[in-house]
Order: structure tokens, then C-alpha cells, then sequence
């Protein structure tokens, strides 16, 4: 049947700071709801503009480590999944910190405080969770292999 992965295990280069930060902007993320439920408004707008700023590292890591890659989605199965896996949980990152980046602007306006802050806690569950799914992927994929050698 040959290696898992076709072409050895992956490097963990950009992998790690890559969880490193998704993980940080999730406690970012928390940090900051905890501050508008407390009313203190600039703790939401720094922990919204740190954790929408560890997403794009993220992006950022995840773009340079797609094309440093030798083999493709065609290349073979493990290619496919990777690259499938990791593209649909990208698009997860992305709508994330496009909702972080929403919320804001609407927190700049005053849209939120210690009464009203259910859609901030709502897109903290969200960010948490894209957080979590790329725990899986990342032992999926990339440390997974290492132990089925």
C-alpha cells in the first residue's frame, strides 16, 4: 500500500505557529467578550482587532505553506484531502474574521454592552470552534503521520 502520506510526513515548520496563533486568537477572542460583559467596551475593540489579526497570520501561514507544497489536489489521495480539508477550514477562518471585523465596526458604533452582547458571545462560539476543527486537522495531517511510522 506504500506511505502515509505518498510523499513522507509533513514539515511542521508553519504548521505549528499556525496552531499557535489560531489558538492565540482564540484567547484573544475570549479576553475580550469577557471585557464587554463587564462593560468595558475597549477590551472587545482589542481583543476583536487582536483576534481578527492572529486570523490573518493565519491565512498568511496557511497561504505560504499551500505553496510550498510539491504535490497537488491530483497529485494523490493525501493531496486531495489536504488540500480539501484545509481549503474548507480557510474558508471557515476567513467568514470568522470577516464576522470579527464586522463586529467591530458595530462595536465602534455602540452596538454592544454589558445588556447587549449575545452576537459577540455567539461569534466567540464560532471562532472557538473553527479554533477547535483546526486542532483536528492539525493532528490529522500533521502529526498523525509522524506516529505511523
Amino acid at each position: 500500500s506504500g506511505p502515509w502520506p505518498p510523499d513522507g510526513p509533513p514539515k511542521l515548520d508553519l504548521a505549528i505557529p499556525g496552531t499557535i496563533v489560531l489558538l492565540a486568537g482564540s484567547v484573544t477572542m475570549w479576553w475580550g467578550e469577557k471585557g464587554v460583559r463587564a462593560g468595558r467596551r475597549g477590551q472587545l475593540l482589542i481583543g476583536l482587532g487582536a483576534s481578527i489579526a492572529l486570523g490573518l497570520a493565519f491565512v498568511v501561514l496557511e497561504g505560504i505553506e499551500w505553496s510550498k507544497k510539491d504535490f497537488t489536489p491530483s497529485s494523490h489521495a493525501y493531496g486531495s484531502l489536504y488540500f480539501t480539508v484545509t481549503g474548507f477550514h480557510l474558508t471557515h477562518v476567513l467568514v470568522g474574521v470577516l464576522m470579527l471585523a464586522m463586529l467591530f465596526v458595530w462595536t465602534l458604533l455602540g452596538y454592544f454592552g454589558v445588556r447587549r452582547h449575545s452576537t459577540v458571545a455567539i461569534a466567540m462560539m464560532y471562532w472557538h470552534f473553527v479554533t477547535a476543527v483546526w486542532v483536528a486537522v492539525f493532528l490529522t495531517f500533521y502529526v498523525v503521520p509522524y506516529l505511523a511510522r
